[in-house]
């Protein structure tokens, strides 16, 4: 299955402006996108973005300036999707686009191909990954040869963190599906939808994500990032434990808890779970 319902039950409420919506065509799989803009309320575009349960456990990995920029700002950085060197953020696969230049014909598709490009640079994701565990491959992705850090959280916690959203500015978040874009039809009732897909080489990041995007965005220069300001006490309430990346020396250990300790946060370092050694037995 590609997208699941479910979403929405026992969880906070967000206001959000009513979302273009892309109005069903037929097709012979019964997943649709057209032209024609509709009203799509944020319950109907929920109910296709598969959400993990309140306590799931999730990480975020960065690098030491990152998260020094974290604590110092107190703001949670959405970046634009054009920054992501994956040149399927936000594409709506090939089924989808046969289905359009065989419904309207390649130039009203060109111009949908134009608004889709345009939303790209006016979207922003802020990327966790959802997991029990600490992530060797997220380590090595995230934070290289350099220290890092890892935030661990719940889906829960992150997801209380957003505010409501009015004016031109839709906000999602939920798990990333991964799908074959030559193959699968993607959900696309809603412009949002199509950054909840990844290709399936990346099902190893197990990403969940917060998306903002601007509905209507204007042909002014977008945004270079959105931030969700946080006060002392959110960031407290975000951060469960602060990890510290396979490696790290002490020296390291020592500055991560300074840090911590000048910015209010109330949280000793931790060992990375990969130092550890195997048990010994006499």
């Amino acid at each position: 299955m590609i997208a699941k319902p479910g979403f929405g039950r026992d969880q906070p409420t967000r206001t959000i402006k009513e979302e273009t919506v892309l109005e069903p065509i037929a097709t012979d799989t019964n997943r649709h996108i057209s032209l024609t803009p509709q009203p799509a309320s944020k319950e109907k575009i929920n109910r296709l973005i598969e959400e993990p349960s309140e306590n799931t456990i999730v990480w975020k990995y960065l690098d030491f300036a990152k998260y020094m920029a974290l604590l110092k700002t107190r703001c949670l950085h959405l970046a634009p999707a054009t920054e992501f060197w994956d040149k399927y953020e936000g594409d709506i696969g090939v089924v989808q686009k046969k289905a359009l230049i065989k419904k309207y014909g390649p130039e009203t598709y060109e111009e949908l191909k134009k608004k889709i490009q345009r939303l790209r640079q006016h979207t922003y994701v802020s990327c966790w990954t959802e997991n029990e565990f600490e992530s060797d491959a997220m380590w090595r992705i995230y934070t290289g040869a350099s220290y890092g850090v890892a935030i661990c959280s719940t889906y829960g916690r992150l997801k209380s963190l957003i505010p409501p959203l009015e004016g031109e500015l839709a906000c999602h978040c939920g798990k990333v599906n991964y799908v074959d874009f030559k193959k699968d039809v993607l959900a696309l009732e809603a412009y949002s939808l199509p950054y909840f897909y990844k290709r399936r080489s990346f099902e190893h990041e197990r990403e969940v994500r917060v998306l903002i995007q601007e509905a209507e965005p204007r042909d002014d220069e977008p945004a270079p990032s959105k931030k969700i300001q946080l006060n002392a006490q959110q960031v407290n309430d975000l951060i469960l434990s602060v990890h510290l990346s396979p490696g790290a020396p002490v020296w390291f250990s020592e500055l991560v808890r300074d840090v911590n300790r000048d910015y209010g946060l109330d949280r000793e370092p931790v060992v990375s779970a990969l130092d550890e050694v195997p048990e010994e037995f006499n």
